[in-house]
């Protein structure tokens, strides 16, 4: 007598890919956080500028209006990431309720209203939230270590 197959679930059988959108957004996460990165490394040139202008200009008032025009550029750059912190926080949300949208819509057509599909789908919804809210963290977080360093440069100018 043949024993016949279980019947059961099977890892390997199922064929899933995140949604375009969401893997549009972490190409974008991936695309922020190279520019944070390239303006970081040019925020540390200038600031190491910033340090030779004392040591390099003989003229007190060409010193002044170089260190403000280097800080100001500094300033600058650190806004921008600043900025990209409130868009990529937009982003994350928008994308994540878009997500959610769709799920929503798909529950209802398909009246899978199963607490594995339910909870997996919004395990994926809150998974690309967190790694955009990861991202606007970490952005903050460099902004907020370089600008200390930018005020304290110029309290001890």
């Amino acid at each position: 007598m043949q024993h016949a197959p279980d019947v059961g679930w099977d890892p390997i059988s199922i064929n899933h890919h995140l949604p375009f959108h969401s893997r549009l957004f972490i190409l974008y996460l991936l695309i922020v956080g190279t520019f944070s990165l390239v303006r970081l490394a040019g925020f540390i040139r200038d600031l190491r500028s910033l340090s030779t202008i004392a040591r390099t200009s003989s003229h007190k008032s060409e010193q002044e209006t170089e260190f403000a025009a280097i800080w100001d550029a500094c300033w600058v750059k650190l806004q921008a990431i600043k900025r990209s912190v409130g868009l990529t926080f937009l982003l994350a949300v928008l994308t994540a309720a878009d997500q959610a949208r769709t799920d929503f819509v798909y529950f209802t057509v398909q009246k899978a209203t199963g607490i594995a599909s339910f909870s997996g789908s919004i395990a994926e919804v809150l998974a690309i939230f967190a790694l955009g809210i990861l991202a606007c963290t970490m952005i903050y977080a460099i902004y907020g270590f370089c600008e200390g360093v930018l005020i304290r440069r110029r309290a001890f100018r």
